[in-house]
């Protein structure tokens, strides 16, 4: 059964909740067209595919359980599109049946963590506190090394804490492991993760800086050079043939440096300024 959803955060107007039904009125019809409309089942009957909708309000802490978008075109069709919708503020108020469900179901620790993440996000010791408790519970519920990890990683990216704070987090981290026995998630792992995201950026920053460095150099080895051969061939020329036109510095100014070897070579022969600049 496949299921459509999708989340918004912040408070929503009429406008903003107009433009949240269409995308999911949009996304329901895009996934609608690439499942198949049946399936087999277990013993190989046509079994036809169902799909679900469902809106999640980040930041809604209630109202109505279902939502409806509208789209009329020159009074000749009219799409109606209605879908069931959470509002996930509203689980603040009920927040020890979160810890319990989460016992068995990891989306609930998901849950915690999105609704902590709203609810700290001026406060970096409060978000420090609130994911500390979190990581705790998962390791209390025991969901396995691999589930565990997934959990994690996704609860550490969205309670991103300040830079200051995460030498912080990391010895809270070692102190669970060390209460559990557990080493599913070390700090050294995740340090040593962080340390090479670090390294490998720093890394290209600085190859970046040398080529840059690189390439500038010689872009400007090239363009002193090409100064230094318009400047010689407009002060032989002057000394030879006297004052230039402005034009003709232009051309100058302007020329290949093909063009200014040529230049350069006709003047010893050259009766003429024409003869400098004949082909």
């Amino acid at each position: 059964m496949p299921i459509s959803w999708c989340d918004q955060g912040g408070t929503m107007g009429a406008a903003a909740l107009q433009r949240f039904g269409q995308r999911m009125f949009q996304y329901f019809y895009r996934i609608n067209d690439h499942y198949p409309k049946h399936r087999a089942a277990p013993d190989g009957t046509p079994q036809q595919t169902s799909l679900i909708s469902l809106g999640v309000l980040t930041a809604s802490t209630g109202g109505n359980t279902h939502l409806l978008y509208s789209q009329s075109n020159l009074n000749a069709c009219h799409v109606q599109f209605y879908f069931p919708v959470v509002h996930l503020a509203s689980w603040l108020d009920r927040w020890e049946e979160l810890v319990r469900q989460a016992q068995h179901n990891p989306f609930a620790v998901v849950v915690m963590a999105q609704l902590q993440a709203q609810q700290t996000r001026q406060n970096g010791t409060q978000r420090l506190a609130s994911k500390t408790r979190i990581v705790r519970l998962m390791y209390q519920y025991e969901y396995g090394r691999e589930n565990l990890l997934q959990i994690f990683r996704l609860v550490d990216w969205m309670m991103t804490l300040p830079a200051g704070l995460e030498p912080a987090f990391d010895q809270a981290m070692i102190k669970i492991e060390q209460e559990h026995k557990m080493a599913f998630v070390t700090s050294i792992e995740r340090r040593s993760e962080k340390r090479g995201l670090e390294k490998g950026m720093a890394l290209g920053m600085e190859e970046g800086l040398e080529k840059g460095i690189e390439r500038g150099i010689e872009k400007g080895m090239k363009r002193g050079l090409r100064q230094g051969e318009t400047m010689l061939l407009q002060r032989q020329l002057v000394r030879k043939f006297g004052p230039l036109s402005p034009a003709l510095r232009e051309r100058i100014n302007t020329a290949t440096p093909a063009q200014l070897e040529t230049w350069s070579l006709n003047i010893l022969d050259a009766k003429t300024l024409d003869d400098v600049f004949a082909l």
